[in-house]
């Protein structure tokens, strides 16, 4: 089980969207040791993309979707 804490202050705790169509979709990267990788979505559910939503101040979740590479 991995447990990641975030904060309203999202350069502080160094997660992000990247490669989506616009500013509220694409792959889940967080930054570790300098390092920004892309999540893993083993057991990743709507209650983690929900936390992740409202971390990045929006608000809600719709559809997590799985693609890309894993870094980390």
């Amino acid at each position: 089980m991995m447990l990641v804490y975030f904060s309203a202050n999202t350069t502080h705790t160094g997660i992000r969207l990247v490669g989506g169509r616009n500013s509220r979709e694409g792959r889940l990267e967080v930054r570790h040791n300098g390092i920004w990788g892309t999540v893993c979505d083993d057991s990743f559910d709507d209650v983690d993309a929900r936390v992740v939503c409202y971390s990045l101040g929006f608000g809600f979740a719709a559809l997590p979707v799985s693609t890309g590479n894993v870094a980390l």
